[in-house]
């Protein structure tokens, strides 16, 4: 069988190493297809030198020029949704989404100097079935790309699968939508665990629909009309390499490289993307302060390593800020991420974060995780609906402080007791690896990509489908 792995970011492939192998090492044809706006397509280490692995650059721009047209009745209607429930409390989302639409209109630059009001409009489910239905049927009249489609043919795909984190305005529709013209089975694996609640919709659904759980399964069916029968729940491919991972030393010696004392608690501090917190530094100042005024010797004297997210390192924010004595903010490591990140979260007692998907790696390695709210300072918390998904309160294992007194004490208790361990693991059998804790995701993505190839039925359907019949 030849297969098609369509994305856009080298990161996807890394992550999705488990699946890959799987299919190329039971001797199908796999190409990694990436946008021609790019030089080459980077293969993982594990894919190198495989006979049955090729790569290509699919065209990113329509052959027919209407890319802005396309992308403004996409943007609109990813905005539309944030407008009615369940998704109207969900404002950080909205003001992204709105953003984004005036980019597509005006343009990035003029876009940014524009002063305009996110506008308030509440919709009732009716008048949201109503504007849904008219965009859907916008959608339907943009072709499927000719330039996707020779691509296709030429490839002689037998099956083509996207992986995407859905977002607005999303590129992978016009590669379902082309696949599907010339007949050819399409499946899309959801990247992340917020990817459908808090960016754009599924504006063209494919055959199959792969997910992590059934929270997403049922979010497929809720928010993207997915009907349920299509959904493939295969768990979190992306932390196969996290379950698998062990420390490459002892915590002393980990600590003793970042020149941190062993014998002091340490804490972790995960940072968040700039859309959660626009400027973090800022954040981790006052909780520090709070930590070092707290009065309880652990917390006063605790090391304190903060990991900035990957996609902040380069801000000004962070390139500016210098931290204090018992503070470390060690380099940022791309080629080994899984194990440099494995490593701090093994020497911390405990993590602290505001809403980032390391809190489930976090978990993974087995350290308390813990939150607080910071108002304004982080939008995207409480102006996300996943990020309650993590939450102890909604079923997940992340503690929970609506200020930094209360987070102050929660946090002297978990570097030392640990009292949410048995959430965690709940949690992680549920949400992370549903078919099984002690079993890898990624075999289980590859039966289902090659189940949609043959035409018969995934053994992974959705427990939501099940439950309906």
């Amino acid at each position: 069988m030849r297969i098609g792995v369509f994305h856009e970011a080298p990161y996807y492939l890394r992550y999705y190493g488990t699946s890959l192998t799987a299919l190329v090492e039971r001797g199908h044809r796999v190409l990694l297809a990436r946008p021609d706006r790019y030089d080459d397509v980077p293969v993982p280490a594990a894919l190198r030198k495989r006979s049955n692995v090729t790569t290509g650059l699919y065209p990113w721009n329509r052959a027919d020029g209407r890319d802005t047209a396309a992308s403004i009745v996409r943007a609109a209607h990813d905005f539309a949704r944030y407008s009615a429930p369940p998704l109207d409390t969900a404002y950080a989302n909205r003001a992204r989404a709105f953003e984004r639409l005036r980019r597509t209109v005006v343009g990035k630059a003029r876009s940014l100097e524009a002063d305009v009001e996110l506008p308030e409009i509440a919709l009732g489910e009716g008048d949201w079935k109503t504007l849904d239905e008219l965009f859907r049927g916008l959608e339907r009249l943009i072709a499927p790309d000719e330039g996707i489609r020779r691509f296709i043919r030429a490839n002689k795909l037998d099956v083509v699968v996207c992986i995407s984190r859905i977002n607005i305005a999303a590129r992978q529709t016009d590669v379902v939508k082309s696949a599907k013209s010339l007949g050819v089975p399409t499946g899309l694996i959801v990247y992340s665990w917020d990817n459908l609640s808090s960016k754009g919709l599924i504006h063209e659904q494919p055959d199959r629909l792969f997910v992590w759980n059934n929270v997403q399964a049922r979010e497929a069916e809720e928010l993207h009309g997915i009907a349920p029968e299509s959904v493939d729940v295969t768990g979190a491919v992306r932390f196969d390499s996290m379950f698998d991972a062990r420390p490459s030393a002892d915590r002393e010696s980990l600590l003793a490289e970042l020149g941190l004392e062993a014998r002091r608690k340490t804490v972790l501090w995960l940072g968040s993307s700039a859309f959660v917190a626009p400027h973090e530094p800022s954040v981790v100042e006052r909780w520090l302060d709070a930590l070092r005024d707290s009065g309880d010797p652990k917390l006063a004297n605790a090391n304190v390593i903060v990991r900035p997210h990957p996609g902040t390192v380069g801000n000004a924010a962070w390139a500016n800020w210098r931290p204090p004595s018992g503070t470390v903010v060690p380099a940022p490591v791309v080629r080994k991420r899984t194990q440099d990140l494995y490593d701090q979260i093994f020497a911390s007692d405990a993590v602290v974060s505001l809403n980032t998907s390391a809190e489930i790696e976090a978990a993974i390695v087995g350290r308390p995780v813990l939150t607080f709210d910071a108002g304004d300072q982080a939008p995207g918390q409480e102006g996300s609906v996943h990020f309650r998904y993590l939450l102890a309160e909604e079923g997940g294992f992340v503690e929970h402080a609506l200020g930094l007194e209360a987070h102050l004490v929660q946090l002297a208790s978990a570097v030392g007791n640990d009292p949410l361990a048995d959430a965690r693991r709940r949690f992680l059998e549920t949400f992370v690896r549903p078919n099984g804790l002690d079993r890898p995701a990624g075999p289980d993505l590859a039966d289902a990509i090659l189940g949609l190839g043959s035409g018969r039925p995934g053994r992974l359907r959705s427990r939501i489908a099940a439950l309906k019949r």
